[in-house]
């Protein structure tokens, strides 16, 4: 494999373990809400969680087209070798 195919394989890996941790940070972000509200004595406020659950699902939108985006720059990349 050339440099460049490498390259691309090698920040997909970096996007993925990304990908993975994203929804872990975002129930952290919620959680520390919620706990600092409790603390106060507030309420639960559900837009918390809505607020939340549509961070997450943004995520899983971006993670789908940088896939595609990778598919595409992968085939340029593997094209390219082949053509040398």
């Amino acid at each position: 494999m050339s440099k460049n195919v490498d390259f691309v394989k090698r920040q997909w890996r970096w996007t993925r373990r990304f990908a993975i941790f994203y929804p872990f940070w975002i129930a952290l972000i919620l959680g520390l809400n919620v706990w600092q509200d409790a603390t106060k004595g507030e309420p639960f406020d559900w837009k918390q969680l809505w607020l939340a659950l549509g961070m997450i699902v943004f995520g899983g939108l971006v993670y789908l087209f940088c896939s595609l985006i990778f598919r595409v720059v992968l085939a340029k990349a593997t094209h390219d070798e082949r053509r040398q």
